[in-house]
């Protein structure tokens, strides 16, 4: 049996933007430098110890208020003064002020263009107790433009602040020391040092146990670049393609734990309408393997960019839509009869295991069923590009994953038929299938 490719994960933030939006003090801190396209001027992670011009000459920072603390040291993050950067760190506790310097380096090498922190009022317009304190950051990597009103991904982070000499530093993250476990979704770049490379789009980021299979992941992924790129909506520009590399204990702590699909060799995880990461199980994964997870992955990542900027709860019942444009994407050329999944989906179908109903459920509890029902999300969307056109399907799969559509409403908009005629097609091509 094939090995379960991989899925998306719908990274379920509407918590925390209530939590943002309800009773969090903003912390300014301007916007990174760029080429004219969001890219920044350069791409280079070496630290610089001189504050820049922009730095140095804004207003005196408030370091006696925290708010203003983390203010000064998310901005000096993005002028590339890391010396502003390290601020922060309590100089008493040297662990405190390695991970402050391993982040800057991390974040700078993934080109973060926005990085902004939220921090609670009781916090901002008081004095943090003697307990950790939760903050959020809201940040945009991959050399993408985005800002404090939009694009933005968020994570929760505890510190631990103390006042010495009349101003505040930060003594301890204590999110490091329990393993992450108590982090909100934390994103890899906050859990492990990386090492980054990037080639045109394509950006791979791997903790140094991985690095050593970063230039394979990093060619593969640009060859897919050739084929996903196809499948950009018109007139929008190909995404950035961020690929984190994991092994089993990055599995289990990246994003507050991908364990739950043990299953699959990769997740394409949506932080924001522009931002979704795709995390590749490496110790899993087998290098003739690795081509067409890239090009299934990233799949998603082409088919979900640029949905609308506040997501909701992902609806299951389009999971078939998710998963077998993915599966289309990754077979673009390839004949159909040559599908790897065919034979769970003959055996699955043979069975009686499907009930004939549509939307087809994708079902992850196991790998033979997870296999099979992968394969049927790819059948019905090959059915839909032959029988109706290639464009039609794909606006059936936008109106589908990006607005949220009933299959009624979007098998009338862009197919031009009724749901129950497609889907009566749909049914009579799979019975063909499995005969």
């Amino acid at each position: 049996m094939q090995a379960w490719i991989g899925g998306c994960v719908l990274v379920c933030i509407a918590v925390l933007v209530t939590i943002l939006t309800a009773a969090i003090a903003s912390v300014p801190t301007g916007t990174g430098g760029g080429d004219g396209r969001g890219w920044p001027a350069s791409s280079s992670a070496a630290p610089s110890s001189a504050p820049s011009s922009a730095s140095s000459s804004a207003a005196p920072v408030d370091r006696t208020r925290v708010d203003g603390l983390l203010g000064a040291h998310a901005a000096a993050l993005l002028s590339g003064d890391e010396a502003g950067w390290l601020d922060v760190a309590d100089p008493t506790r040297p662990d405190v002020v390695a991970w402050y310097r391993q982040l800057y380096s991390t974040l700078r090498a993934l080109q973060v263009t926005w990085f902004e922190y939220r921090v609670p009022r009781e916090i901002a317009d008081g004095r943090p107790g003697p307990r950790p304190e939760q903050v959020f950051l809201r940040y945009c990597l991959g050399g993408v433009a985005c800002d404090w009103r939009s694009h933005h991904a968020v994570t929760g982070l505890r510190l631990q602040f103390i006042e010495r000499d009349g101003r505040w530093f930060v003594t301890d993250v204590p999110d490091r020391a329990d393993g992450w476990n108590t982090a909100v979704d934390p994103p890899p770049w906050l859990v492990d040092p990386l090492q980054v490379h990037r080639q045109g789009s394509v950006i791979v980021a791997a903790p140094a146990a991985l690095a050593g299979r970063s230039s394979a992941v990093l060619a593969a992924a640009v060859r897919a670049t050739a084929v996903v790129d196809r499948y950009t909506r018109p007139a929008a520009t190909p995404p950035t393609y961020l690929i984190y590399l994991a092994g089993a204990a990055q599995w289990s702590t990246w994003h507050d734990g991908l364990g739950r699909y043990d299953a699959i060799l990769g997740v394409a995880v949506p932080m924001s309408s522009i931002q979704i990461a795709v995390v590749l199980r490496m110790d899993r994964i087998d290098p003739d393997e690795l081509d067409a997870t890239l090009r299934h992955e990233m799949g998603h990542v082409v088919t979900l960019f640029g949905e609308p900027d506040s997501p909701t709860s992902p609806n299951p019942a389009n999971d078939w839509a998710g998963e077998g444009i993915a599966e289309y994407i990754s077979r673009t050329g390839l004949p159909r009869a040559t599908y790897p999944r065919l034979r769970s989906v003959r055996a699955y179908l043979r069975a009686g295991r499907w009930d004939g109903a549509l939307p087809i459920h994708i079902n992850t509890t196991d790998r033979q069923t997870a296999d099979a029902t992968y394969g049927l999300g790819y059948l019905v969307i090959g059915y839909l590009a032959d029988t109706y056109g290639e464009p039609a399907m794909l606006r059936l799969v936008d109106d589908l994953l990006r607005n949220g559509a009933s299959v009624t409403d979007a098998a009338r908009t862009a197919l031009g038929h009724d749901w129950p005629i497609v889907a009566a097609g749909i049914a009579a091509y799979l019975r063909q299938v499995a005969r």
